[in-house]
């Protein structure tokens, strides 16, 4: 799914692989990544050329823009939660 958002002066564009909705409303970003990864203490990292990016917050950032977006249209008073990470370090967000 592509997205844009006004920031500042400029139009930020972006996107997220998948996006998976429940009748509850509970939303689920998937972000597939294909080839190897490395990982440290830092967490999951993809090598974009010799350019290396975090995965989580690749994802974050998405998301974050993601709800930007949304408050912008429904109104400053709609709600989301904040994005949560599981265990294995990749982010995890609910509505709730």
């Amino acid at each position: 799914m592509h997205w844009s958002r006004q920031y500042k002066a400029a139009t930020v564009f972006g996107e997220i692989d998948f996006i998976v909705m429940n009748r509850a409303g509970d939303v689920l970003f998937i972000e597939q990544k294909n080839g190897p990864f490395e990982e440290d203490d830092a967490g999951l990292h993809k090598r974009y050329g010799e350019e290396r990016k975090n995965v989580a917050d690749q994802i974050l950032r998405a998301v974050g823009n993601l709800k930007e977006k949304f408050r912008y249209q429904c109104g400053p008073s709609a709600r989301t939660s904040a994005a949560k990470r599981s265990r294995t370090g990749v982010p995890r967000v609910s509505n709730r």
